[in-house]
């Protein structure tokens, strides 16, 4: 059957009508969602939310402690490519 599927023409002919349905559920979907108004960012009445700068560092904190952590546990198996590559990832959240 996967062999079936992954044959070019089989696979488009197998997925258009899924991909009919899909888009044709969200249209529908964002018909209804489109003008309602979510009860947090500035639409919020009351701040008892989260502070925007405490939510943004820990948002982001795990996309520095990550590569960090990979650097230092595994520098031996870096190329100078991939190290050159998570060097630039990193070096855009300190500017």
């Amino acid at each position: 059957m996967l062999k079936y599927i992954l044959n070019d023409q089989n696979f488009v002919s197998y997925v258009c009508p899924y991909l009919w349905f899909i888009s044709a559920f969200l249209v529908i979907v964002l018909e209804f969602v489109v003008n309602i108004k979510a009860p947090y960012g500035r639409y919020n009445i009351n701040n008892s939310g989260i502070p925007a700068r405490l939510a943004w560092f820990t948002q982001e904190l795990p996309c520095v402690i990550i590569p960090c952590y990979l650097l230092y546990y595994h520098w031996s198996s870096l190329s100078i490519t991939k190290f050159i590559i998570v060097g630039f990832f990193l070096i855009h959240y300190f500017q």
